[in-house]
């Protein structure tokens, strides 16, 4: 299983508003995002990821667990040791 840093974009909007006028409307776009961990599939059109995972192999844990939609990755970089890794490339999807 990989560390790696995925660059990807989300959707965002405006919930703290009922109306909002035009200028208002033209000014949101979607949010440049940043997820560090382990990724655990890339298969079925997503990102499956892990922020957290046991230590010990027996508890097989995982915590904040993300599907992120390939749709929106910009690029996944591997990690190591919370740098990228010398012998890797940024793999652009």
């Amino acid at each position: 299983m990989k560390l790696v840093a995925v660059y990807w974009t989300d959707t965002c909007g405006n919930d703290d508003r009922t109306w909002l006028t035009m200028c208002e409307v033209k000014e949101i776009t979607a949010c440049p995002m940043v997820t560090v961990g382990y990724l655990i599939s890339d298969e079925g059109g997503y990102l499956l990821m892990a922020g957290t995972k046991s230590v010990t192999s027996v508890d097989d844990a995982y915590g904040n667990v993300n599907a992120i939609p390939l749709t929106c990755v910009k690029e996944v970089v591997e990690l190591c040791d919370n740098k990228p890794c010398r012998n890797n490339s940024v793999e652009k999807i």
